[in-house]
């Protein structure tokens, strides 16, 4: 009988180191694969972050120094003209900036899609 049960062990045994060794291949693959995905979302919101500070850098700093600006080399007729143009201009551009931000936040992907198409995929496999 302890042979029997010496020769019955090993393949459960081996079964369950299998199922187990392939359990953590997999969990490894996931979490590889999220780290990647977590790198890109940050890059991603880097870029956002970056263009919306740009942006508003541009709306305050030009609005201000060019509407002094404006005062000080228009002749007295034209100066509320040349003001509201350079405004417009600097606001343009500032919101070309907002835009830009907006439209990338839009356009990223579902955030960790890969991770959990792999998922969908891994349970499809395991589960019948």
């Amino acid at each position: 009988m302890s042979e029997e049960q010496a020769s019955a062990s090993p393949p459960h045994h081996g079964l369950a180191q299998r199922l187990a060794s392939n359990l953590v291949g997999l969990a490894h693959n996931h979490l590889s694969l999220l780290g990647l995905e977590l790198e890109e979302e940050r890059e991603r919101l880097l870029t956002v972050i970056i263009l919306a500070l740009v942006g508003a850098g541009v709306l305050w700093l030009g609005l201000g120094v060019l509407s002094v600006a404006v005062v000080w080399w228009v002749s007295e007729p034209y100066r509320w003209m040349a003001l509201l143009i350079v405004a417009l201009v600097y606001l343009l551009g500032g919101a070309l900036c907002m835009w830009g931000a907006w439209r990338t936040i839009l356009r990223a992907p579902q955030p960790f899609a890969a991770t959990l198409e792999q998922l969908r995929k891994d349970r499809e496999q395991l589960l019948p």
